[in-house]
């Protein structure tokens, strides 16, 4: 015998707080739809053209048939599908990139410092040059970039930043906080960075350094950054 089911239906405004959360979580989680990535892709793929990378590509089968070339672009995770993101291409220069990076995005410091890089390692590719200029020409075209754009980068988490003397400044996550960290002092330089403004905790039988997170952190790394200046950036997977 057939049976009626009755459900109830309710509009996403007429949900408690608590349902509303619920509801977008099962959405993010169980319900991804067809290529709601596009926008992402569409992004990059740019961010590419300007860079002057060639995105590798597959072939994918269309349901009509046929194919339609697919970029070789892999990413995991759902709201967090920066985690493990990467993919496949071919680099050479683009004319102009530091620049037309700094028009597209504006405020994205990772990426003008990838599109400096790219251009420094231009100047070289070719060329038969001594260890010494490669160290020297490199060391030049370090980052420009302030204690306040530091501070900020390190705390997104997904740039390591590197200084001289071979120290690093990283997001590190403790005790379900995030937190700057330095590493790679020396134990020569502990009591100066702690005048500098840095705080140590033994972690792990490990002192480890710490700068503040809050506003104070920007003059702690002025301090900091006066003495070892910034060598370069690269991105990081984790937290």
């Amino acid at each position: 015998m057939p049976e009626v089911i009755c459900t109830t239906i309710y509009r996403f405004s007429e949900l408690s707080d608590a349902a509303k959360e619920k509801a977008l979580s099962w959405y993010r989680e169980l319900s991804p739809h067809d290529d709601w990535w596009d926008a992402v892709y569409e992004d990059f793929e740019r961010v590419c053209e300007i860079l002057g990378i060639r995105l590798k590509t597959t072939p994918v089968r269309l349901m009509g048939g046929g194919t339609r070339a697919k970029p070789c672009i892999w990413f995991s995770g759902f709201w967090s599908q920066g985690d493990g993101a990467c993919f496949e291409g071919y680099w050479s220069h683009a004319k102009g990139a530091a620049a037309g990076i700094r028009g597209y995005a504006p405020t994205d410091a990772t990426l003008h410092c990838i599109a400096d890089r790219l251009q420094a390692i231009q100047r070289i590719i070719g060329r038969r040059v001594s260890p010494t200029w490669v160290a020297a020409t490199l060391a030049n075209d370090a980052p420009k970039l302030s204690a306040a754009q530091i501070h900020a980068l390190v705390l997104e988490g997904k740039t390591v930043v590197r200084l001289a003397e071979g120290m690093e400044l990283h997001r590190s996550r403790v005790m379900g906080v995030n937190r700057i960290e330095l590493s790679g002092f020396s134990e020569a330089a502990k009591d100066r960075l702690k005048a500098d403004g840095f705080f140590s905790e033994i972690i792990s039988w490990k002192l480890r350094l710490f700068c503040p997170t809050d506003p104070t952190g920007i003059a702690v790394l002025e301090r900091l950054l006066a003495r070892c200046p910034v060598t370069g950036l690269h991105a990081r997977g984790g937290s």
